[in-house]
């Protein structure tokens, strides 16, 4: 187990415990808290209403019933069958979240003790753009794109280079699922020159001579895992290898504006080509136009 993991905490635990906690995160960049979101009811009713939206689609659109199956189960059904429908779920749980019972974890109040823990009291808090992204990593060829090559969330985010980034497991785990491989203590090097691979993805630039002296941990999330990490720890994705079991993660971020880099470009964040509905294309019946206007 390495030092960096806290195994058996609840959230009265992790309160209790922040000193070491800040210690460790602040030594290796990445502190990781197995299980303990499943002491976080607000997780609970998040977790379960992403269940009843892949339930919904799924009998909807595809006239099936996937009731009785782990949430992980539904997302490899629905990528076998329709996989362009699991972008109605996503889309709601990226960029912002827009699911209120989500919200409800991201500001609550452990998570805001560790950041002032590790930031101080006279933190300015804010959150990127892009910072909310639920994640899915279906089986399959055409899913490996999306996995990350070595990199640096902040690249993607901006905003702060002082930056954490939170992640928690939704689908259960299970052997060749996949994950995240991190070098330990990376983050110690400051912001990394990069390029963009042919995917578009950010990369650390030479990567393999850069992160050589770094210890490599690789860790699968289960549901209700919780891992904080900062943004400027080298990771990188792991691919789900497996034929029938896919994977599901949370991934939230944070910055502390108090920063001289931050300054320099006025606290700006990415932001993302984003699609949308348009009232008078859904609701054409509905719509009045203005004398003398022509709509569209």
């Amino acid at each position: 187990m390495r030092p960096y993991v806290f195994p058996d905490y609840d959230i009265e635990k992790f309160l209790a415990n922040l000193a070491p906690i800040t210690e460790a995160y602040n030594e290796f960049g990445v502190v990781i808290f197995p299980g303990l979101m499943n002491s976080d009811a607000n997780y609970r009713k998040y977790t379960s209403e992403i269940e009843s939206l892949f339930d919904g689609i799924i009998a909807h659109k595809l006239d099936r019933q996937a009731r009785d199956l782990e949430v992980g189960e539904k997302l490899t059904l629905l990528a076998a069958l329709q996989p362009i429908l699991g972008k109605i779920i996503t889309n709601l749980g990226t960029q912002h979240n827009k699911l209120f019972s989500f919200n409800k974890v991201k500001y609550a109040d452990y998570v805001e003790a560790f950041l002032k823990s590790v930031w101080g009291e006279d933190a300015l808090l804010a959150t990127p753009q892009a910072g909310d992204t639920l994640h899915f990593f279906p089986p399959g060829e055409n899913y490996h794109r999306y996995n990350l090559p070595p990199h640096q969330d902040y690249q993607y985010l901006m905003q702060s280079p002082r930056q954490i980034t939170m992640y928690f497991g939704i689908s259960k785990y299970h052997d060749g699922v996949g994950g995240l491989r991190i070098w330990e203590k990376s983050h110690q090097l400051g912001i990394l020159p990069c390029h963009k691979t042919e995917n578009g993805s950010f990369e650390v630039h030479d990567w393999e001579s850069k992160l050589a002296g770094y210890e490599v941990y690789d860790y699968s999330w289960n549901k209700g895992d919780f891992g904080i990490f900062d943004s400027l720890l080298s990771h990188s994705s792991i691919p789900n290898t497996t034929r029938t079991h896919s994977r599901i993660v949370q991934i939230f971020r944070y910055s502390d504006l108090n920063d001289d880099v931050a300054r320099s470009y006025d606290f700006g964040s990415t932001t993302y080509p984003r699609s949308g509905r348009d009232f008078v294309s859904e609701h054409a019946d509905l719509f009045v136009a203005s004398r003398g206007v022509v709509s569209g």
